[in-house]
């Protein structure tokens, strides 16, 4: 335990006087090399989400890199969170992942939704358990929010081609797969992501037809 708080306090300490423009830390290389692991330990996960809630309190929502005056932009604080919720793949991590999504509400930016659908993709019953356990105008905000991410990490179907492109939201693709996501098909997409989806539906049925009727709408315009 007493390692655990020095090592808490030693990440804390390092992010002192950071600011938005001062991101391109060894942190958030940490972060990405973590993301990129097969698997997490709960300790692992741990450290990271020790790091995010830090770079989120510093406001260090991007990493980017400045050469020669002009800034190119790395990655995302959402995007390796998200991924790294994926690879610790446990309850502990997805309710870490909506508290995030939560304390991020009314942020315009939407790599927050792409990231929720996918780890609702990996562990769908532990995030709709999450979602009912909620107020219900932060249900229906989390709805919401899965449903866009949705709408657009499956556009071109169950794979995303651009899934782990953190500004694919903000991006103009020169020659982009063919859209096939429509009214028709978007429940079978849907229940192709993971096999769980469709034995869960009967005991989550109220939450994912709210969600499919934000679908529709989403889809439909």
């Amino acid at each position: 335990m007493k390692n655990g708080l020095v090592l808490s306090l030693l990440f804390f300490l390092s992010l002192s006087g950071y600011s938005q423009e001062s991101c391109d830390s060894s942190l958030f290389k940490f972060l990405m090399e973590s993301g990129n692991k097969k698997s997490l330990t709960l300790q692992e996960f741990q450290k990271c989400k020790i790091i995010v809630d830090s770079l989120w309190i510093h406001q260090c929502h991007d990493y980017a890199k400045t050469i020669k005056e002009v800034s190119y932009g790395i990655t995302t604080l959402t995007l390796e969170f998200g991924k790294i919720c994926i690879k610790a793949n446990s309850d502990i991590a997805v309710k870490a992942y909506i508290e995030y999504l939560n304390k991020n509400k009314g942020s315009a930016e939407e790599q927050l939704d792409f990231s929720f659908e996918n780890i609702f993709v990996k562990r769908p019953e532990s995030v709709l358990s999450q979602i009912s356990s909620q107020d219900s105008l932060t249900r229906d905000r989390l709805l919401e929010n899965l449903a866009w991410g949705f709408a657009n990490n499956r556009l071109y179907g169950a794979k995303d081609p651009a899934q782990d492109d953190p500004f694919k939201a903000m991006t103009v693709y020169d020659n982009p797969p063919k859209q096939i996501l429509n009214s028709s098909n978007y429940k079978e997409i849907y229940f192709s992501l993971n096999p769980e989806i469709k034995k869960i539906y009967p005991r989550y049925k109220v939450l994912i037809d709210i969600e499919f009727s934000k679908i529709i709408d989403m889809i439909s315009n």
